[in-house]
């Protein structure tokens, strides 16, 4: 998993809406584990506009550093591209190839 600063404020707005119901506890595990697992990288800035600008530092890290997946519950905000799965597409991708 690969995250800049940006993509870890965007999932910290992200969780902390009230419809997610998330606790603060389980917000702070979740960054411990992406901090954990996850390689924190530089991304490139570019010249691309989404449909939600939240989405650009996203798919700035998939489409520069040329990430295989880019998982995401909204591919309608993305480009049409090879690897922008949502989760459910990407796991059936995965166990197809176990």
């Amino acid at each position: 998993m690969f995250y800049d600063q940006r993509i870890l404020l965007e999932y910290l707005d992200v969780l902390k809406r009230k419809k997610f119901g998330f606790s603060e506890e389980n917000i702070t595990e979740f960054f411990k584990l992406i901090s954990n697992i996850g390689i924190n990288i530089n991304s490139d800035i570019t010249d691309i506009s989404l449909p939600d600008e939240g989405d650009l530092p996203f798919f700035e890290l998939f489409s520069v550093r040329q990430i295989d997946y880019l998982i995401t519950g909204n591919t309608t905000h993305f480009p049409k591209m090879k690897g922008i799965v949502t989760p459910k597409d990407f796991l059936t991708q995965y166990l197809e190839n176990l």
